[in-house]
């Protein structure tokens, strides 16, 4: 068994237990960005064993801040599966996560394939292949693990598969290009209050360049998009944590309304 196996089914075990995920504390912790990602591939395969088919991909780390709070300048990527990808309104049950929060999001739904022939990838070349964009949640459990000094918090996200624990999608809005998605404005609530805002542009400039990273690092991977997958872009807001009770809302002027029941 190698690291990468030792490792997944290591981080497999402590989810399930609802424990720390304190990966990089053994000697099969992720040394680099590839060692990580190799993880989060096991994971995800050992994963789709019981839950199924991947519906999509999350991006993550899309602001500066959040990237230097990690030490990266890059955004990062993780699996998400279908069954984990639910329409609004939604109710979600605390007791089936460790840390439970969701991140306010613009989700892309892929209308045909992104071949890796078409790369390097861009916005003349991506933006055809969107069918329709959504208002979402990424809903995240966000992990607990100590790391090491000297070692990258990052590598731990990625192993992890960035706290991905599924999404939320609002009406989707196929009609969508002529929507100024950089100065869009999204309002977040959290039982009636708004507990976070943000615009478009907080998100690499424009909510559709994670989406054409994303492209860029599976053909790099030897992979590529498919029609029909979702990508969510990276959240407009700070994370909103969550407990059993609470509602929380999010609109995008000109997108639309996601809305989440927690029990």
């Amino acid at each position: 068994m190698n690291n990468a196996q030792q490792a997944a089914n290591y981080l497999i075990e402590r989810q399930m237990a609802r424990e720390s995920l304190n990966i990089m504390l053994h000697d099969f912790a992720p040394n680099d960005m590839a060692d990580a990602y190799a993880i989060q591939e096991e994971y995800l395969r050992i994963r789709s064993e019981t839950k199924g088919a991947m519906g999509g991909y999350k991006v993550g780390l899309t602001n500066p801040l959040m990237q230097q709070r990690v030490g990266v300048d890059e955004p990062c990527a993780g699996g998400v599966f279908a069954q984990d990808v639910v329409k609004s309104p939604a109710t979600l049950n605390s007791p089936d996560y460790a840390n439970l929060a969701v991140e306010c999001e613009i989700a892309f739904t892929m209308g045909r394939d992104l071949p890796i022939s078409e790369a390097p990838f861009n916005h003349e070349n991506v933006a055809p292949a969107v069918e329709s964009i959504a208002t979402s949640f990424e809903v995240v459990d966000l992990p607990e693990g100590e790391i090491r000094e000297g070692q990258s918090r990052a590598h731990m996200l990625v192993a992890t598969n960035v706290a991905q624990a599924g999404a939320v999608l609002g009406v989707q809005v196929s009609d969508w290009r002529d929507i100024d998605l950089i100065s869009a404005r999204g309002i977040a609530r959290l039982n009636g209050e708004v507990v976070g805002e943000g615009v478009g542009s907080d998100v690499m400039g424009h909510p559709m360049e994670p989406l054409i990273w994303l492209a860029n690092l599976l053909a790099q991977r030897g992979d590529e998009l498919s029609k029909g997958e979702v990508v969510l872009t990276g959240s407009l807001t700070t994370p909103i944590n969550l407990a059993a009770g609470d509602s929380v809302s999010f609109e995008i002027e000109g997108v639309g309304y996601v809305s989440v029941n927690v029990t």
